[in-house]
């Protein structure tokens, strides 16, 4: 990687002698969250135009990283001024929390490599997965005494079963594993496509873990607007009701189903598009 040729990308109105320094946080952000840029994808056309926006732009990760694209300006192709005005959201949004200066700190490139990872990644792996699994027994711990106040304030009219809250409680608990491990995933600066593997794995399983929580919910929901039916004399409620409930089970899967597909970079707004004509 060669920083200097990279800034060669920055748009002019950005130059200010720190394109090396920009070029080298937009390559840490596409490592760090697992975008590797496929040049057979890239278009061959030097006049490319955009379906969607008709205008000569190209973005590189439409699904996952819509801020970050080229645009092209007097026949040259650079990064695009909205990339450029977004770059330090873009990179505290990878690195939150204060990731970013851990970055700074550990080695990216060493001669010394072991399977194709440093020593210091070999480590950090099982240090990172170890404490996620600590997070979610404290998560476990912390959320008990958390969802049985809420059962008593907020929630006593939905009457939450001691099963119920058990399942709540170890899903609160997984999910804040889970973003553990998506926090600190990129400051491993692991190889690009180790860390796209890993980051859709997790991802995957985090849209797992809230389509089964939506269920949950619509299922106490459910059985709480059950009681209510019973009480009216109407028969159209007691139709309306399961029609009510597929209607959330499909607005939840279609929702983590379109999560997933951003993972993989399908442009879901062109689709739809598609469809809507």
């Amino acid at each position: 990687y060669d920083p200097e040729k990279s800034a060669l990308v920055i748009p002019p109105g950005y130059r200010d002698g720190t394109e090396g320094s920009k070029a080298i946080r937009l390559k840490r952000i596409m490592d760090g969250q697992g975008l590797y840029v496929s040049m057979g994808d890239v278009p061959a056309t030097a006049n490319y135009r955009d379906t969607i926006a008709h205008r000569a732009v190209y973005k590189i990760f439409p699904g996952r990283m819509p801020n970050l694209y080229l645009e092209k300006i007097d026949d040259k192709w650079y990064y695009s001024a909205e990339t450029m005005e977004r770059l330090d959201e873009m990179y505290s949004s990878t690195f939150p929390y204060g990731v970013d200066k851990l970055v700074d700190i550990l080695p990216a490139h060493e001669s010394q490599k072991y399977f194709g990872l440093n020593l210091w990644q070999w480590i950090g792996l099982p240090i990172l997965f170890v404490l996620a699994f600590i997070i979610y027994w404290i998560a476990r711990w912390i959320g008990i005494p958390m969802v049985s106040l809420l059962r008593r304030l907020i929630l006593h009219k939905f009457k939450l079963t001691r099963d119920e809250i058990q399942k709540l409680v170890h899903l609160i608990g997984l999910l804040t594993a889970v973003r553990l491990v998506q926090i600190f995933i990129p400051a491993l600066q692991l190889p690009v496509r180790l860390a796209e593997f890993l980051i859709i794995i997790f991802h995957i399983f985090q849209a797992a873990i809230m389509i089964y929580a939506g269920f949950k919910l619509v299922a106490i929901i459910q059985r709480y607007l059950s009681k209510v039916v019973e009480s009216t004399e109407s028969k159209m409620d007691d139709q309306l009701l399961p029609i009510f409930t597929r209607t959330l089970k499909i607005i939840i899967v279609v929702m983590g189903l379109v999560y997933i597909l951003r993972l993989f970079n399908v442009n879901v707004a062109a689709i739809i598009a598609g469809l809507s004509l």
